[in-house]
């Protein structure tokens, strides 16, 4: 196990109203990975130079949609963006896939494009919270991932019954949910 080169505070970040949301540390490894921190508690990205698996959670992202039998998915909503580690590899490996990634914070989102790679032709990036957002989309998608469980907050309004209606109101019929609800 490497000790990591660097460990650089990148960012504090707030919320809606002003609340503190939570603070954004980018710790970077001996061999150019790079993971941002969320209060020493959860990693939200990774990025690997050159690589596109990273040997996590988001790595999943690219096949679950498959269990469906449907394929790649067409459309995809990505709600908790953060610095792009599922849209980049979608890029990479379904670079058909369009994506709506939403992230509620805009730091997070430059964070992704200037240390991250977060590059995606078929990606159109929103900075908005994710509820109000999916209520006025359109668009119907085949997978929707809900990865803004950001430990240790679970935004209430996002674990509702309303809001999994919501959810299941804007999924293609034989669509997929996956929901990152963290881990330890």
């Amino acid at each position: 196990h490497q000790k990591p080169a660097g460990i650089h505070h990148r960012a504090r970040l707030f919320g809606p109203r002003g609340l503190r949301a939570f603070s954004a540390f980018r710790l970077e490894q001996h061999d150019g990975t790079r993971v941002p921190v969320n209060e020493g508690q959860a990693i939200h990205s990774v990025y690997r130079p050159g690589e596109y698996l990273v040997g996590n959670y988001w790595d999943e992202g690219l096949v679950l949609p498959l269990t469906a039998g449907n394929g790649p998915p067409r459309r995809m909503a990505i709600l908790g963006n953060a610095a792009g580690t599922v849209a980049r590899s979608y890029g990479h490996f379904f670079p058909e896939t369009e994506i709506d990634a939403v992230e509620i914070d805009s730091k997070l989102t430059e964070l992704g494009y200037e240390y991250f790679d977060m590059e995606n032709p078929n990606m159109e990036v929103f900075s908005e919270d994710a509820r109000p957002w999916l209520r006025q989309a359109e668009p119907v998608y085949d997978t929707i991932l809900i990865d803004a469980y950001h430990q240790p907050y679970i935004p209430f309004y996002l674990a509702t019954k309303e809001f999994f209606e919501l959810v299941a109101d804007r999924l293609a019929p034989g669509g997929t949910v996956m929901i990152n609800v963290g881990h330890p």
